[in-house]
């Protein structure tokens, strides 16, 4: 079994909240991916909360939020052995060699002023704003949510 793809490339710099997708290139063992097979550190060795998801049959994806902007990261995914557990394939099959990819996140966005948008108008005329979602990490072009100085 080896790894056909991931979202993510060696060194990229990737937003506080996402998700990283990892494609195998047999059907994988659901009961084989875990917090102790798939994982992400940090930088000082400690794992951050993700969400599992298994879209398809040979697809694993790591949902994260609220990761540290400007920090390092590294995914690991554990081959088996006999001394360790690992991802496996349904035929048994393991990685040749466990995986390690780096990765950094984007810096803080400063805001000076903090919105819970839902769907009221928000008078702006004398305050200067990003629009960041937490959801993306996406800092929107303020200009298509902006007439005459009312965010809409």
């Amino acid at each position: 079994m080896n790894i056909s793809s991931i979202s993510v490339s060696e060194g990229q710099t990737i937003d506080l909240s996402g998700e990283i997708i990892i494609q195998f290139d047999q059907i994988i063992n659901v009961s084989t991916v875990n917090e102790n097979t798939v994982f992400i550190l940090d930088e000082y060795g400690a794992k951050v909360n993700v969400v599992y998801e298994i879209p398809d049959i040979t697809t694993v994806k790591l949902i994260y939020t609220n990761l540290i902007p400007s920090t390092q990261y590294t995914l690991y995914i554990k081959r088996d052995t006999i001394s360790q557990d690992g991802v496996k394939s349904i035929l048994e099959d393991s990685l040749p060699s466990d995986y390690t990819l780096s990765f950094v996140t984007r810096e803080a966005v400063e805001t000076d002023l903090v919105i819970d948008y839902d769907s009221q108008e928000v008078d702006i005329s004398d305050k200067p704003i990003k629009i960041y979602s937490s959801n993306n990490g996406v800092v929107w072009d303020t200009k298509q949510f902006i007439k005459d100085n009312v965010l809409v």
